[in-house]
């Protein structure tokens, strides 16, 4: 019997949603029902006897008009077609995209997916894109390609944005892929007795993360926010003229560290979280004074990334005075400021809550004192 005044149906209610835990609907779905079934499915389209079944089912079908395959797994990118091929109708992942190695060439998207995983995008050449992770119509969808790193002083590419699960009923979206990191800055030139020592040049920007994928309408989970590539170090500046004291020339200023990429945004979805910003670069050291006159400043610290847990770089050393002269060093300049939190993705239809929002970064430190009499650089 129940107690006076408590309502059997609502009891029920709260014992069911009670035994689901900490686990929401579409990760029992995930774990129990689908994750078991694609595992079969692959099992069989790996199989001998079932490579030998499909391959007649597929020829069939393309004999008679139609388009791609009944049963399969999508080819791989190559160089010369980087995207993977789409999945079988009934069932079979999409192809993962090509990695390229090609300066500036982006990776290449992942292959679709109407019953199983979309293919993961591929890695971006250097300082190039990730590939887009493939979409799904029921399952998961790709993960999005790495980014290329920069070169020296060359921005990173952007991470390949995750997949989306693009039916109604289950699908999880694809994670972001990872931006690249921004090249390191070229040194200055040394000073000589008539000309003062070169500057060091501004590191590259990290390439941002990328956005995960929406989740299915009905049940699923957004994927994650790619993680953002640092910005690269600043140049070091050129050191000064020599220890002979023959000339008044300086040392060059050190290069501004390159800013740090912005997180990801999460999928639409009740679990998608923002990526974290990257670190913002540190600055180049200032020359070296080895003449009458002391160090000029050193370089400034890149921004931190916004939209996540980026940090700014510090300040660059001060250059060092002179042994014989009376010019001093000055610390480095002022670090980067951390970048803001990004925003969390959109809840689902089911009631799920939105992911949170990245934390905000936090402020890059000064420059150190190169030598007495030099101030050092402030954090803000």
């Amino acid at each position: 019997m129940t107690s006076p005044g408590v309502d059997p149906s609502a009891a029920l209610a709260d014992a069911a949603w009670g035994s689901v835990g900490t686990y929401s609907f579409t990760s029992l779905y995930d774990t129990f029902v689908y994750e078991p079934m694609h595992a079969v499915e692959q099992a069989w389209i790996t199989s001998s006897f079932g490579e030998f079944v499909d391959g007649q089912l597929n020829t069939l079908w393309t004999d008679v008009g139609g388009g791609g395959i009944l049963i399969g797994n999508g080819d791989s990118g190559t160089a010369a077609d980087p995207s993977g091929g789409a999945g079988g109708l009934w069932f079979g992942d999409g192809g993962a995209g090509y990695d390229s190695t090609t300066p500036g060439e982006a990776g290449g998207a992942g292959g679709i997916a109407y019953n199983g995983n979309g293919g993961a995008g591929g890695m971006g050449g250097a300082g190039a894109d990730g590939g887009a992770g493939g979409d799904t119509a029921y399952g998961i969808a790709g993960s999005g390609g790495t980014a290329g790193a920069g070169g020296s002083g060359v921005d990173g590419g952007a991470g390949g944005a995750g997949g989306n699960a693009t039916g109604f009923f289950f699908g999880n979206g694809g994670d972001g892929g990872v931006g690249g990191a921004g090249g390191t800055g070229e040194d200055g030139a040394d000073a000589t007795a008539a000309n003062n020592g070169g500057a060091g040049t501004t590191g590259g920007n990290g390439g941002d993360g990328g956005d995960g994928g929406n989740a299915a309408t009905l049940l699923g989970n957004g994927g994650n926010g790619g993680l953002a590539g640092n910005g690269g170090d600043g140049g070091n500046g050129g050191a000064g003229p020599g220890a002979s004291g023959v000339s008044d020339n300086l040392g060059g200023q050190g290069g501004y560290g390159g800013n740090g990429g912005k997180g990801g945004a999460g999928g639409n979805s009740d679990t998608g979280a923002n990526g974290n910003g990257g670190g913002g670069g540190f600055g180049g050291n200032g020359g070296d004074a080895r003449g009458f006159i002391g160090g000029v400043l050193a370089g400034s610290g890149g921004s931190g990334g916004a939209a996540g847990s980026g940090t700014g770089g510090g300040g660059g050393g001060g250059g060092l005075a002179s042994a014989v002269g009376t010019g001093d060093g000055s610390g480095g300049a002022d670090g980067g400021a951390g970048g803001a939190g990004g925003a969390g993705g959109v809840g689902d239809v089911v009631g799920n809550s939105g992911g949170d929002g990245g934390a905000a970064g936090t402020g890059g430190g000064g420059g150190l004192l190169a030598s007495a009499g030099g101030s050092p650089g402030r954090a803000p």
